[in-house]
């Protein structure tokens, strides 16, 4: 299993934390240690960190390593603006070479 946990999509300076700024592979892993967490006994996880633009570090990683489908989530809007996928999911699921399914 692996994991891809995008930080931030287009978020202003001001709402990402400093040390995510100073030190954004750490921040990073700081919150994918903190997700593992969750994770039950006995399932195997692998993760994997990309700093960049998520919708193009998730394609193009999924592309480069072979993988048959991506698992993504939508993004929680509005009513009429529910019926639209996020912009991360819904670039991936133009752009990914392999099948995408996208999670509610």
């Amino acid at each position: 299993m692996s994991q891809q946990v995008p930080l931030y999509d287009q978020v202003q300076g001001s709402q990402i934390p400093a040390k995510a700024l100073t030190n954004p592979k750490k921040f990073a892993e700081s919150i994918v240690a903190e997700a593992l967490k969750q994770v039950p006994e006995g399932i195997r996880v692998h993760t994997h960190i990309e700093i960049g633009e998520p919708r193009i570090a998730i394609t193009e990683f999924a592309g480069q390593n072979g993988y048959d489908i991506l698992v993504i989530g939508s993004r929680g809007l509005g009513t009429i603006s529910g019926l639209l996928l996020g912009s991360v999911s819904s670039y991936v699921v133009r752009n990914a070479k392999c099948a995408v399914l996208v999670a509610k």
